[in-house]
C-alpha cells in the first residue's frame, strides 16, 4: 500500500499502530472506529500470521494458537464481532519420558452433554495414569480445589510458584506433572516457571475457569490468515515492510508524535501524529525511543525480560511416544533428568480443519531432542515475555507512564497476568478507552486490579470446572487402575 501521508483526517485524530501482533491489530480496530489510523509493520505480512506456512494441502498456523473461552473473554468477545468463526480444539494430551515405553499421565477430552449440563463445562477431560504416578490424583485434585481458596485469602501473594508448591506438593507432582505442561502454556523454561508469581499460574489453572483441564480449548477455523484480515479491515491505512526507525515523544516544542520508518525498498519517511501505540516487545519499543526515552519509561521497559523460544514444523514421527496408543494431539516429552520438556502437536488431531492435511505433520515447541534434518519443514524463533515477582511493580508503574508525551505502550508483557493473547487484548482495550468517546467494556479477571481503570475485581471460589474435574479423578481411579493394569 502506498505511504504517502494522507490527508488530514476531518474527525478524529491522527494515530500510528507500530507492530501488528494480536495487541496491534486490536487497537488498530478499535480506535479506527472513531479516529484515523496507520499500522506499521515491519514483516511483509500482517503479525499473526507471519510465521504460517502452506503445506500438505492446508496453512498451518505457527505457532497454533488456541484459547479457553473462559480466560480469554475478550479476545472470544472480539472473534464473535469480526465474524470470526471458532470451534472446539482437541487438546488432550499425554506426557512420557524421552525413551520410556509408555506415557505416564494421560488426559481424554470428553465432549458429554450431560456432564458439560451438570458442571457448568463444555467439554471435560478423564485421566488416564500409570501405576507409577497414580499417588499423584490426590495431588492434583487438592491443587486444583485449593488453588481459588489460596488466592482468595492471599496465600499465594509474594510466593515465587516454586515456593508456593515446595511447601504443599511433592517434588515429584512438581516436577513430574505441573512443569511439563506449565512450561509450555507459559512457552519458557522450568526454571522461569518457578519463578513465575504463584498468583498468576493459579489464576491460569484454576482461580477463573474452575480448572483449564476442564474446559475446552477452542481455535479459530478459518486460521491466523482470515483473523488478521478481519482486524485490519477497516484501518484506514496499512503499512507492511516497514520498519520504524525513530519514535520522537511530544514536547513544549512539538504539538505531535514523530514517527520515522524505512520500508522495504530502502526509502525512508517520517510523519507526525496525535498519538501513536507502540504494540511491540517492550524491548523493540525502547529501541524506537532510545534516544528520547525518559529514565523512568527506560527503566519500566527494561525490567520486562524474554526467552527465545523455538518451533519446529515437521514429519518427524519419531519425535512422539514410542507406543501408537499413546500418541495424542498434544504430546509432553520430560528429559530423563527432569531438566526440560518439549510439547509436540500432532497438527491433524488438532480440529476439522486440520484433519484434511495430507500427511501427518507436527509442531513441536523448544525440542529436547534431534528432529531428522530431513523431515523439516521450516524453523522459526521466537521471544516470549515472562514474569517474576518483580515484575509487578514495573508493570505498575508502566502504567502511571503510559500515554505521556502521546506514546502508548501495549502487548502481552504489559499487564500483571498471563502474557498470553489475551492479555494483549487487554492492554489495547485499556489504551482505546483512553482515545474514544465510546468505550469498550473490558471484561475483567479474579486478580487484584492494578491500574484503576479495569473491570473490578470477581469473587474467586471453587468452580464447577474444578469439582467436576475433582469429581471425575475420584470416580474413575478404579477404571484407571483397571486399564493401566491390562495394558
Amino acid at each position: 500500500m502506498s505511504a504517502a501521508p494522507p490527508p488530514e483526517p476531518s474527525g478524529g485524530k491522527r494515530i500510528c499502530v507500530v507492530g501488528s501482533g494480536i495487541a496491534g491489530l486490536t487497537a488498530a480496530f478499535l480506535l479506527s472506529a472513531e479516529h484515523h489510523v496507520t499500522l506499521l509493520e515491519r514483516a511483509p505480512s500482517l503479525g499473526m500470521d507471519q510465521s504460517s506456512v502452506s503445506f500438505a494441502g492446508g496453512r498451518i498456523d505457527v505457532p497454533l494458537r488456541t484459547f479457553n473461552l473462559e480466560y480469554y473473554p475478550n479476545l472470544s468477545s472480539l472473534y464473535r464481532e469480526l465474524g470470526v468463526e471458532f470451534g472446539v480444539a482437541d487438546y488432550s494430551f499425554c506426557s512420557f519420558e524421552r525413551g520410556s515405553p509408555g506415557a505416564y499421565f494421560k488426559f481424554y477430552n470428553l465432549i458429554d452433554p450431560l456432564l458439560g449440563k451438570l458442571f457448568g463445562v463444555e467439554k471435560m477431560s478423564l485421566p488416564v495414569i500409570s501405576l507409577s504416578t497414580l499417588r499423584f490424583v490426590g495431588e492434583y485434585v487438592r491443587f486444583v480445589w485449593a488453588g481459588p481458596r489460596d488466592l482468595r485469602s492471599g496465600a499465594c501473594k509474594g510466593l515465587s510458584f516454586k515456593q508456593y508448591c515446595a511447601a504443599r506438593y511433592s517434588s515429584g507432582f512438581y516436577w513430574r506433572i505441573l512443569m511439563p505442561w506449565l512450561s509450555v502454556v507459559c512457552t519458557c523454561t522450568f526454571a522461569a516457571v518457578g519463578n513465575y508469581p504463584a498468583e498468576i499460574l493459579l489464576d491460569y489453572v484454576c482461580g477463573r475457569t474452575g480448572s483449564v483441564f476442564s474446559n475446552s480449548m477452542q481455535r479459530a477455523s478459518s486460521g491466523t490468515a482470515h483473523v488478521v484480515q478481519c482486524f485490519a479491515k477497516r484501518c484506514q491505512r496499512v503499512l507492511l515492510g516497514c520498519s520504524v526507525t525513530d519514535v520522537i515523544p511530544k514536547s513544549a516544542a512539538r504539538p505531535r508524535v514523530g514517527v520515522a520508518w524505512t520500508d522495504a525498498a530502502g526509502k525512508t519517511f517520517v510523519e507526525e501524529f496525535d498519538e501513536v501505540v507502540l504494540a511491540t516487545q517492550a524491548n523493540a519499543a525502547l529501541e524506537s525511543l532510545s534516544r528520547h526515552c525518559t529514565e523512568e519509561t527506560r527503566e519500566c521497559l527494561g525490567a520486562v525480560t524474554y526467552e527465545r523460544n523455538t518451533t519446529v514444523l515437521h514429519v518427524d514421527e519419531a519425535i512422539l511416544p514410542l507406543a501408537f496408543n499413546d500418541r495424542s494431539a498434544v504430546n509432553l516429552a520430560l528429559a530423563a533428568d527432569l531438566s526440560a520438556s518439549d510439547c509436540t502437536i500432532w497438527m491433524n488431531k488438532v480440529d476439522s480443519t486440520m484433519a484434511c492435511l495430507e500427511k501427518d505433520v507436527y509442531q513441536t515447541w523448544n525440542p529436547i531432542c534431534a528432529i531428522a534434518p530431513d523431515k523439516v519443514v521450516a524453523k522459526f524463533e521466537f521471544e516470549r515475555p515472562v514474569l517474576t515477582l518483580a515484575s509487578e511493580s514495573a508493570l505498575e508503574r508502566l502504567q502511571r507512564v503510559n500515554g505521556k508525551h502521546g506514546v502508548w505502550f501495549v502487548g502481552a508483557y504489559s499487564l500483571y497476568t498471563m502474557p498470553l493473547l489475551e492479555s494483549g487484548v487487554r492492554s489495547s482495550i485499556r489504551v482505546a478507552n483512553k482515545l474514544l468517546a465510546m468505550k469498550r467494556v473490558e471484561h475483567g479477571g479474579v486478580l487484584r486490579e492494578l491500574y484503576g481503570d479495569g473491570a473490578g475485581q470477581e469473587p474467586v471460589a471453587p468452580g464447577k470446572g474444578a469439582l467436576g474435574v475433582a469429581l471425575a479423578v475420584v470416580g474413575v481411579c478404579a477404571v484407571i487402575v483397571m486399564t493401566v493394569t491390562n495394558r
